[in-house]
């Protein structure tokens, strides 16, 4: 089918395609609430999610790429609830087979280190508080190392944005607690990022995170020694992560 798709001068190698979950009949037979057809229906559902980071868009032509060059790539996952189309999570393809699901949880982290975050909603709680820190911006640095024969990298984050609820008057809020709140969110993305790439080096054992080909294209010395071996020697690697969030305003009015 892969072969067919790609050969074929018809189709629009730019589309995004997905894996659903279930029965293709049950998908079929959804009637929308707000649109009149199902094609548009999903393609809102899709967008929506894809703003805001719940799923990592693929692209027919990215997917076939990634296929053909090292025999590894995701698909965002669709499925039918109570007659309605949800869209979050990823699979995992190897081998040209299916291979793991992908928990949503680690999703903004995966997103981040791959370079496909676009931003989102995060959720902290401070002192007591539950705050809506919405991501606009984010940034990233990775640093590869040949560490005696293994693998080390340091990835340091940096997030800008907004928090989103209104929780302090002007009268109360001043620079020690934004700086308060910037440490709790810059701890929690840090744990994020070390329990994702934790979770691919024990569970999945494999490096879905991009970084063999960011290591080939950036460090090619250090790659050419671990080419044979890379998704071991990934398993294996040793991680340093630092993230830093900022706040830059409150409230979702500039």
């Amino acid at each position: 089918m892969l072969d067919f798709l790609e050969r074929d001068p018809d189709i629009n190698s730019t589309i995004n395609i997905m894996v659903l979950d279930g029965d293709i009949e049950e998908l079929t037979k959804i009637k929308p609430k707000l649109d009149i057809y199902l094609v548009t229906y999903i393609q809102g559902v899709f967008n929506n999610a894809s703003k805001l980071s719940y799923i990592v868009p693929v692209k027919l032509l990215e997917f076939i790429s990634k296929l053909n060059s090292g025999n590894k790539a995701v698909l965002p996952a669709i499925s039918v609830k109570n007659d309605e189309v949800e869209i979050k999570n990823i699979v995992l393809i190897k081998d040209n087979k299916f291979y793991k699901d992908v928990d949503e949880k680690y999703l903004r982290a995966f997103q981040f280190i791959n370079g496909k975050l676009k931003g989102g909603r995060k959720f902290v709680n401070y002192k007591g508080t539950d705050i809506s820190y919405f991501i606009q911006d984010n940034y990233k640095d990775v640093f590869v190392e040949d560490d005696n024969g293994k693998l080390k990298f340091t990835i340091k984050a940096e997030l800008e944005g907004y928090i989103e609820n209104e929780i302090f008057s002007k009268e109360d809020i001043d620079k020690s607690i934004l700086d308060e709140i910037e440490g709790v969110l810059s701890k929690s993305f840090e744990l994020e990022m070390k329990e994702t790439i934790k979770y691919f080096q024990d569970d999945v054992e494999a490096d879905y995170l991009g970084l063999e080909d960011y290591t080939r294209k950036n460090y090619f010395k250090v790659y050419k020694k671990f080419q044979d071996n890379w998704d071991e020697a990934f398993t294996e690697a040793e991680f340093t992560v630092e993230a830093k969030a900022f706040i830059r305003r409150i409230g979702s009015k500039r």
